[in-house]
């Protein structure tokens, strides 16, 4: 039996039931068959129900036969309704709770109150400075205006954290122009290594080609010695065996008797030389020097070029230079050689010297022996120094100790835990291998920095407050630590540059931690004087930059002002103390002496001395007779703030007035 439902017959056919619904009687449909009616399964008709609902929006549903009055159909559509901002409101239609609306989330420019930027941002929210995706100009703790990101402004940790960009540009001591930035080199007090090649001229007089960052290796070319005899076969930054040969330098006036290494035992030759060149005509030369070439007639245009000026004079003498065959005038190359010598204004202090013409290094020139040696046996000197001047066992012996000054180190840190990096740095001391005496000092270097960075961070723990220690001791240390580890890729020892900046910050973290610690520990209220001596340590260990040594000597200065002025000269009490105490015995004023080595003592009853007595201290005579003191003690009027004693001349002259 087929139930039509809302479904009305409009007439019957031999091919079927035409049926029309009640909402749309215009709209007819042949039933002729049950599956005729599964092609309507909400009881209507195929075409959308277009009644209006209660919230004023048309029903999107198919016709339908159930709840024509529409009170349950939800209406799916969008709200729709203007908000307070202008915009339509987004949630689905809410006529049961028309005041319901949900918040705006339509992106709209808005302008962040506390930094002036705009930004696109939902319509329900109002922008914070945390929501900004630009940046500010501020200045950062290192005194330097730079773009921060507003976002992290409001954030003290974050923003005392901010990474200075601007280059640092200090020049280092090396002479070269520092290429990291504020932050890297914690504002100017450690720098970063330098990044440049060293470009230093060597004792040797060759030019170091490894980074500036390290100290200088010995040089690695072919050492350039030589003397008449041989030529060393070692590297340039090895130790020359000296010359063994006996001295070279002879002739028929003069002859040396020492070895050629050795100071000559003679002067040199100022006689003219009496040999005769291929040509005929006699030599230019001196006697005992090896013979010019050139002809003063023959050679005349050679001879006679003007260098110095008196190659010209008639009876000038000439001196060949062996290594690079150059000859200059003998008395004009003698001052020459004097003056390259002696020149203190040279950034180089020990050179061989050099040919006035071509810059070669002298070496075999007999004349200047002498001063060869003088130069060569300094570079040797020097070159110990470098290499350091012990035995192969002598250094191992240093070796195994600073391994028992390691081991010790290891088992005595108590704030510096040792990772394997670190572990494995400190390895290469157990390399017999590595004996050569930078590395020796590096390693000795850093056990003596850790130690006392250790030791920085126990006082800093046990007395300083958690927000103070993190800021103005843990973190400068640990990046020193870190500083440590991470710098010495070859094992050579700290630049001095390095090993200034970290002694300069572990003096300046010390007396962070002293006046720390003073600013907490005081009670009283501080007078004028004594806040500005607080306030200018505060300055000198926070201040952007290195900590000088003038610094530290300002620093200095200002703890003994202020000691002296908190505390009583020769007794160590402040003035709350001395107050106590002078309230304690409740006796007018001046009653207080010092024996003759300074030493403070009180006069009770009437105030004037009737005994004499020992002091307790040093055993020197005090008191006295008469009412008077001796002659070796005096008023203390600074206890009690009086101007004289109570028994004395003063104090007579106060009361006849008094009286009078």
């Amino acid at each position: 039996r087929i139930s039509p439902g809302p479904l009305v017959p409009e007439s019957f056919s031999p091919n079927g039931l035409s049926l029309c619904c009640r909402q749309h009687s215009n709209y007819k449909f042949l039933a002729d068959k049950v599956e005729s009616f599964a092609q309507r399964p909400q009881g209507g008709c195929k075409r959308t129900c277009d009644a209006r609902l209660k919230c004023g929006h048309t029903c999107q549903l198919r016709c339908h036969n159930y709840d024509l009055e529409h009170n349950d159909i939800i209406c799916n559509k969008k709200c729709n309704e203007r908000l307070l901002c202008g915009h339509s409101c987004a949630k689905q239609c809410h006529v049961e709770t028309p005041d319901q609306h949900g918040s705006c989330r339509i992106p709209i420019e808005k302008t962040i109150s506390e930094c002036g930027h705009q930004i696109f941002i939902e319509c329900c929210k109002t922008p914070t400075i945390k929501d900004c995706k630009k940046s500010s100009l501020k200045k950062l703790t290192c005194g330097h205006i730079v773009d921060v990101p507003c976002r992290i402004i409001p954030s003290s940790y974050e923003f005392k954290r901010f990474p200075c960009p601007r280059p640092c540009d200090t020049i280092l001591a090396c002479q070269h122009k520092c290429i990291g930035n504020c932050r890297d080199c914690h504002t100017g007090r450690l720098h970063v290594p330098c990044g440049e090649k060293c470009e230093r001229q060597l004792i040797c007089s060759h030019v170091c080609k490894v980074s500036c960052a390290t100290n200088c290796p010995p040089c690695s070319r072919q050492c350039e010695i030589r003397c008449v005899h041989s030529r060393c076969t070692r590297k340039c930054g090895d130790i020359c065996t000296p010359c063994k040969e006996q001295c070279a330098y002879k002739c028929r006036h003069l002859n040396c008797t020492r070895l050629c290494s050795e100071p000559c035992s003679r002067g040199p030759c100022n006689k003219p030389c009496n040999k005769k060149l291929k040509c005929g005509h006699y030599c230019i030369g001196i006697c005992g020097e090896p013979c010019p070439r050139e002809c003063r007639i023959c050679d005349k245009h050679i001879v006679e070029e003007i260098f110095f000026g008196s190659e010209d004079e008639p009876d000038a003498r000439f001196v060949l230079l062996p290594d690079c065959r150059h000859i200059f005038e003998v008395t004009a190359l003698d001052k020459y050689i004097e003056n390259f010598i002696n020149d203190s204004d040279n950034k180089i202090a020990i050179r061989f010297p050099e040919c006035p013409r071509c810059r070669q290094m002298i070496h075999r020139c007999t004349r200047y022996t002498s001063i060869i040696n003088q130069v060569y046996n300094s570079i040797s000197q020097v070159k110990k120094k470098i290499l350091g001047n012990n035995s192969k066992q002598e250094k191992n012996n240093r070796r195994e100790q600073l391994i028992k000054d390691y081991k010790k180190m290891k088992n005595n840190l108590k704030e510096i835990p040792l990772d394997k990096s670190m572990i494995d740095y400190f390895g290469k001391l157990y390399d017999k291998n590595n004996l050569f005496s930078d590395m020796l000092n590096l390693m000795e270097n850093t056990i003596g920095f850790i130690n006392e960075i250790d030791q920085l961070l126990v006082d800093g723990c046990e007395k300083l407050q958690k927000n103070i220690l993190e800021d103005f001791v843990l973190f400068p240390l640990r990046h020193i630590v870190k500083y440590l580890f991470t710098q010495q890729q070859h094992y050579r020892n700290f630049a001095e540059q390095q090993l200034n900046d970290i002694q300069s910050e572990l003096k300046r973290i010390r007396r962070v931690i002293y006046i720390e610690t003073l600013v907490f520990s005081l009670k009283q209220t501080l007078k004028e004087n004594e806040k500005e001596c607080i306030d200018s340590m505060l300055y000198l260990t926070k201040k952007s930059g290195p900590f000088t040594d003038q610094d530290r000597q300002k620093f200095d200065d200002l703890v003994k002002k202020f000691e002296s002025l908190n505390n009583l000269p020769g007794l160590g009490i402040n003035e709350r103390e001395r107050i106590a105490i002078v309230s304690a015995f409740n006796l007018s004023k001046g009653r207080w002496f010092l024996c003759p080595k300074g030493h403070p003592y009180i006069i009770t009853e009437c105030g004037g001395a009737n005994q004499e007595s020992q002091c307790p201290d040093c055993g020197e005579q005090i008191g006295g007779k008469n009412h008077q003191v001796l002659a070796t003690n005096r008023h203390f009027g600074v206890m009690d703030n009086s101007e004289h004693a109570v028994w004395s001349n003063e104090a007579n002259l106060n009361l006849r007035h008094a009286l009078f």
